[in-house]
């Protein structure tokens, strides 16, 4: 079981410094002056952009965007590698973008689009490794589930990305890819009044479970059977008489996905994970968060911190002292904001922002971090699992490239197997730090058939996680 890749796809929702064109001055967080952004002066359309997508869209190795518009199609921008992006000219519906995620849905190696709209049913457009995508003409769900928001993970264990999809009026759903980029409709999650989605392996059993808002606001934990097949553990975390957005990451150090959840009226709480999927109640701030939550490492010193965003008020950034409580610090930007995309857009190594704003609040843009001392793996969001994905080709005859992610600091090995589960070799092992790696499978002396490649991570706190990657040799 594995989460298929997608580059950066955590939303952030801060609000946007206010302005005209140009480049604004460098903008510091209150507090502490070291933190700081600067706007680059891009304008990248007008519509309120509730969905942005960071990936490598035409395999140039910088981040591209797809941004998912509400007044106006949805568009694809180039990266050309310093921040800069340019319209491809290529729109995609006409209103009511609300979000998108990024993932090869096809298994050809480059990210496709999974793209959800408020008033029609979701699309699937496949990218032709160029950047250049192709609407498959599906459409999934109905014009009354006013989808908001997908999430993309392998949910069935067959090592292709299904589908989560936040649904406003009706309740959240699942669809199950069939590895060609094709949807079905999968487990009806919750009630008609179903919330916001966050994935990952809740419960240490190596699937991705579900945290997700029922009613708008109170927390439920759904657990995955490994089969895409879903069960409340009929917790409620939390308040119910307001909305909030989800979060997962390792917030107290100790292996196992936290929770850290906005609400409406009563501000931001910490869920705190046994490593059983059970939850109990950490610190919680009354600071009012009226739009997404993301975490990520600002600070370089390897907890997660959060940013959360107000769309009348300002917004903050809290600071994790790595046992997951948290200091406030007021937000770089102002009002308007309906979502930030994070990563890394000028390839200098920390946590640059794409900021969206609400329609009349002005046009999207991009504002570098410019955080003094800021390096290599500062402020990159990373999975909370192991990843691995292939570059290509499969089926292969001599030679397979493939990608792999380590979510922290730790050994990892990558082992392969044949189709009886026999170990054929090891491929590597080593010790490695948090980040993206890739690597060459040499088959000149296997037979043909099916394999599977193994990574294997044990992190510094000692905790165990792995993912496979299923490939096959032709002669």
């Amino acid at each position: 079981m594995r989460l298929r890749y997608k580059m950066l796809t955590a939303t952030l929702a801060l609000a946007a410094l206010a302005g005209g064109s140009g480049v604004a001055p460098t903008a510091s967080a209150q507090g502490n002056t070291a933190i700081a952004f600067v706007d680059s002066g891009q304008r990248l359309g007008q519509g309120a952009s509730f969905g942005p997508s960071f990936g490598d869209l035409d395999g140039d190795n910088d981040l591209d965007l797809f941004i998912t518009n509400y007044q106006t199609a949805c568009k694809v921008w180039m990266n050309d590698g310093t921040g800069i992006f340019t319209n491809t000219g290529q729109n995609f519906g006409t209103t009511s973008g609300h979000g998108s995620d990024l993932g090869d849905l096809d298994g050809d190696g480059d990210l496709d689009v999974f793209l959800v709209f408020n008033e029609v049913p979701s699309w699937v457009l496949l990218n032709d490794g160029t950047g250049h995508f192709t609407d498959t003409g599906q459409r999934l769900g109905s014009v009354g589930d006013n989808g908001c928001a997908v999430s993309l993970a392998d949910l069935d264990g067959d090592d292709d990305l299904d589908a989560a999809l936040y649904n406003y009026q009706n309740p959240n759903r699942v669809w199950i890819n069939d590895g060609t980029g094709h949807f079905a409709a999968g487990q009806a999650l919750g009630d008609s009044a179903s919330g916001p989605i966050a994935l990952g392996d809740l419960d240490s059993d190596g699937d991705v479970d579900i945290f997700m808002m029922v009613n708008f606001a109170s927390g439920s934990v759904w657990l995955n059977d490994g089969s895409g097949t879903f069960t409340d553990t009929d917790q409620r975390l939390g308040y119910t008489d307001s909305y909030g957005f989800p979060a997962l990451g390792d917030l107290d150090g100790d292996g196992d996905l936290d929770a850290f959840v906005t609400n409406f009226v009563h501000g931001s709480c910490v869920w705190l994970n046994d490593g059983a999927g059970n939850f109990s109640a950490g610190e919680c701030y009354p600071e009012i968060c009226i739009q997404h939550v993301a975490l990520g490492d600002l600070e370089d010193d390897g907890d997660l911190d959060a940013f959360t965003a107000h769309m009348t008020n300002t917004n903050t950034v809290w600071l994790n002292d790595g046992s997951a409580d948290f200091t406030p610090i007021d937000s770089l930007f102002g009002s308007g904001v309906v979502s930030i995309k994070a990563g890394d857009v000028d390839s200098d190594g920390d946590l640059d922002v794409f900021v969206g704003r609400a329609y009349g609040y002005g046009p999207a843009s991009i504002y570098f971090n410019t955080t003094p001392s800021a390096g290599i793996g500062r402020g990159e969001i990373l999975p909370s699992t192991p990843q691995i994905w292939l570059n290509g080709p499969n089926p292969f005859d001599r030679a397979v490239e493939f990608s792999y992610r380590v979510p922290g600091p730790g050994t990892f090995s990558i082992r392969l197997f044949d189709a009886l589960g026999r170990e054929v070799r090891t491929v590597a092992r080593e010790a490695c730090n948090a980040g993206q790696y890739s690597n060459r499978l040499d088959g000149t002396d296997l037979a043909s058939g099916a394999y599977l490649l193994r990574l294997e991570v044990s992190g510094s706190s000692g905790r165990q996680s792995a993912a496979t990657l299923k490939i096959m040799c032709v002669r």
